[in-house]
């Protein structure tokens, strides 16, 4: 394999007018962080991931699957999962629990604001006290709204 054209073909891009713009029809593109297309917080470091483009597939109008659109998509089939869970362990919808999932997540507000975590009468320490009562009551809340 010499040529583009060859090289194309070799990844089945027939047209050459539909090669990925971002990675050239090679289905890699070099990210600015470690973060690649996934976001968020990333190492400073260069590196080499799957085109957000194309997804891989080299071609712009047969692109392979959006990692992307998939990751969301299970992120909301783990959380219909944990409701579920969560329903079956209590023996009754969320929906029908929801002012008591509501004035519990309201207590576990008023509890993060405490400034130190209760003691004693079988409470233990916990670390990061504020964080797991505030992160416990604002997934309580997206669960049963």
């Amino acid at each position: 394999m010499n040529n583009i054209e060859d090289k194309l073909a070799w990844r089945g891009i027939e047209d050459p007018e539909d090669v990925c713009v971002k990675c050239g029809g090679s289905g890699h593109v070099i990210y600015g962080s470690t973060a690649t297309w996934r976001g968020g917080v990333g190492g400073q470091m260069m590196t080499d991931d799957v085109c957000d483009s194309c997804w891989g597939s080299g071609s712009k109008s047969k692109p392979w699957t959006d990692l992307r659109k998939l990751r969301s998509e299970e992120k909301k089939r783990i959380e219909k999962g944990a409701a579920k869970l969560l329903e079956n362990r209590l023996g009754a919808s969320l929906k029908s629990l929801q002012p008591t999932i509501l004035a519990i997540s309201k207590e576990l507000d008023r509890l993060a604001r405490k400034r130190k975590p209760p003691t004693g009468d079988g409470w233990f320490e916990i670390r990061n006290w504020e964080q797991t009562c505030e992160i416990l009551a604002r997934e309580l809340r997206l669960m049963v709204v």
